[in-house]
């Protein structure tokens, strides 16, 4: 939001102001953050949004995937046997979330794909 007000065009970001101001009214799960970042993605575009909307709309999407991510993994289900896995090394180690997390303020897209390679792995393990 302070990135968005401090621009001098007074018209960006206004479509995506309503919706990052929005609170949950529901416990915080991953699910609703994902569901949020959705929401974020898909608000604004086209041809007339400026740079600076554009980037703070995909920080604050993959921000919140990030977030989602934490909450389905650190939760009462993360058992000796998980945690074995997050330690290893690879797509689905807890090495991969901290790495996406230094890239989530200089490279959104990086993190993207880290936070991805880090879901596919995890369900794997999940429904294993």
């Amino acid at each position: 939001m302070d990135r968005l007000n401090r621009s001098p065009d007074r018209w960006a970001g206004a479509a995506l102001i309503p919706v990052l101001d929005e609170y949950p009214v529901d416990e915080l799960t991953g699910d609703l953050l994902r569901t949020f970042a959705a929401n974020v993605a898909g608000t604004g575009g086209g041809d007339e949004e400026s740079g600076l909307v554009a980037g703070v709309r995909l920080d604050v999407a993959v921000m919140a995937e990030y977030l989602a991510v934490l909450l389905d993994v650190f939760d009462n289900d993360l058992d000796e046997q998980r945690m074995a896995v997050g330690a290893a090394r690879g797509p689905g180690g807890f090495e991969t979330l901290a790495r996406a997390r230094r890239y989530l303020g200089a490279n959104p897209y990086g993190a993207r794909e880290l936070v991805i390679a880090f879901r596919k792995a995890w369900d794997q393990v999940a429904s294993a």
